[in-house]
């Protein structure tokens, strides 16, 4: 649907007053809204007569909305309903930003593990290539690339030169020289 992929400015409709004012909004007629001709445009808001519509708060900033819309009738809502409606966004907000900490320590958690990887290798190794092939798998996987390598510098030369490499189709990459 058009309105599931547009771009709607955050100051037009009820949600976006909601969002932007950072409050509840009951809205008894939607016909009787100034910013209703931009939503004419969109044939699933065509039907609506009435609506509730609450931020999503985190940390004092609005995230989002969460919007109750009805078809059959103007003035379908509550003030009742409204604070209902304000009580689940309250509690969704929270979720929602329990579940962005959640994922942000696990991939904090990941980061970790890699370097207790690459730290395990080093006390474990004193061959080199196998030091450094461990840090680009780690890398690798952390930054989600397809390939990486590792370029040192040659003073005698002036060129950074190949060390190690992986994930390349080819290993003209272990030919690679640089001059600096």
């Amino acid at each position: 649907s058009a309105l599931l992929s547009a771009a709607i400015p955050e100051h037009h409709g009820y949600g976006g007053r909601a969002y932007t004012e950072q409050r509840s909004l009951l809205v008894e007629n939607i016909r009787g809204l100034p910013d209703q001709e931009y939503f004419a445009q969109f044939p699933e808001t065509a039907e609506v007569q009435s609506a509730i519509t609450a931020p999503l708060i985190v940390k004092g900033k609005a995230i989002g909305i969460i919007s109750l819309d009805n078809c059959s009738h103007p003035a379908a809502f509550t003030e009742n309903d409204l604070q209902l409606l304000s009580t689940f966004a309250a509690s969704a907000a929270i979720s929602i930003e329990n579940a962005r900490l959640f994922e942000q320590t696990q991939v904090r958690l990941e980061h970790i593990m890699a370097l207790r990887t690459i730290d395990n290798t080093i006390n474990a190794t004193v061959d080199i290539q196998v030091i450094l092939n461990v840090i680009l798998e780690q890398a690798r996987a952390q930054l989600g690339v397809d390939a990486a390598c590792i370029l040192a510098f040659n003073p005698v030369n002036m060129n950074l030169e190949h060390q190690a490499s992986t994930g390349f189709f080819t290993d003209k990459i272990r030919q690679a020289r640089f001059r600096m």
